[in-house]
């Protein structure tokens, strides 16, 4: 993957390349891992340019209630300076 992050306005970027086509037409849907995703965030937090940030994320794993499997779930935390 080739995630980047902007680290003063906090976006994160993933190329359109780095996502799996399911869908054309009528419009594009593209595929992304999310356990995958998490991990190269983490990867970058991690990096020097990353260190001086909070977290870019959070993350709760997927979870069995009943027998039934729901989703893992990644969404924005704020990237600020520490």
């Amino acid at each position: 993957m080739a995630i980047t992050i902007h680290w003063a306005s906090g976006i994160i970027q993933v190329p359109r390349t780095d996502m799996l086509l399911v869908q054309s037409t009528p419009f594009e849907v593209r595929e992304l891992d999310i356990n995958d995703f998490r991990l190269e965030l983490k990867e970058l937090e991690a990096a020097a340019s990353g260190m001086a940030f909070l977290r870019t994320h959070r993350h709760n794993t997927s979870v069995e209630i009943g027998g039934v499997i729901l989703a893992r779930v990644v969404h924005r935390s704020g990237i600020k300076n520490q």
